[in-house]
């Protein structure tokens, strides 16, 4: 019984220290995680299943850029941040998709993007915003390609419209209405509704909004004049008229 305690303290003990390690700041120990940054292979797909996205990774991108501003939205979705998720995006997607529906479309998807290993391929401006390309590469399927757009809102970039979150809404519309493996034509175009509203809140946004000159001021009027009386005519002036000549 004696060597139990002794056992059972010595336990104790040495989980202390492991639990000092973990009362640092949730990024800190994200930092930590061991990365696990696999091989691409010919055919695009990875030799191993890749570790999710860390700080490190995100601090890789130049500062305030587009890129940067996908990749902590890609972070964030890995490790289940669904409320910094939502606020990635534009308030008119926001409050078109609702809340809601972004974060459970991201929250189906979860298990699939830490199987993933984003990697931005390009940058490119368009009339739209700024226009970043991602190739996600997994161990399992050939890569996939999708465009994330972006522009500048209170000096912040926040997503505008992305291919990603296109298919993600349209499956968590369809599963909510109809989960089976064959969804019914219902279902499909619940998802087709889900899509449309995407882009129709992404093409509210990002169309250039014109500027209508403002019509001039309207001058404030005189208001009614008193009536002027005529001044009487004086003597000899040329206003006043001839004296006649007295009759014979």
């Amino acid at each position: 019984m004696r060597a139990l305690l002794i056992g059972l303290a010595s336990a104790v003990v040495a989980a202390i220290p492991l639990a000092g390690c973990n009362e640092g700041s949730p990024d800190d120990r994200i930092v930590r995680t061991t990365e696990n940054r696999p091989e691409v292979l010919r055919d695009g797909r990875l030799e191993s299943q890749p570790s999710p996205l860390t700080v490190a990774d995100i601090n890789r991108q130049p500062p305030n850029s587009p890129q940067k501003a996908v990749l902590e939205l890609l972070f964030f979705a890995q490790w289940g941040g669904l409320p910094n998720v939502t606020r990635a995006y534009i308030p008119e997607v926001v409050r078109r998709v609702t809340e809601h529906d972004l974060s459970g479309a991201y929250a189906l998807q979860r298990s699939t993007l830490a199987t993933l290993l984003p990697r931005v391929i390009g940058v490119r401006r368009s009339t739209s915003g700024r226009l970043v390309a991602v190739r996600f590469a997994s161990a399992t399927g050939p890569p996939v390609d999708d465009s994330f757009v972006l522009r500048r809102l209170s000096g912040q970039w926040k997503v505008v419209h992305d291919t990603f979150l296109e298919r993600a809404l349209a499956q968590f519309a369809v599963t909510r209405v109809d989960p089976s493996p064959t969804p019914s034509a219902r279902a499909q175009r619940a998802g087709l509704a889900a899509v449309e509203r995407f882009r129709a809140a992404s093409r509210r946004r990002s169309a250039p909004r014109r500027r209508t000159p403002r019509p001039p001021a309207p001058r404030p009027s005189p208001g009614p004049q008193p009536p002027t009386s005529p001044e009487p005519a004086r003597p000899g002036s040329r206003t006043s008229p001839a004296p006649t000549p007295p009759s014979q």
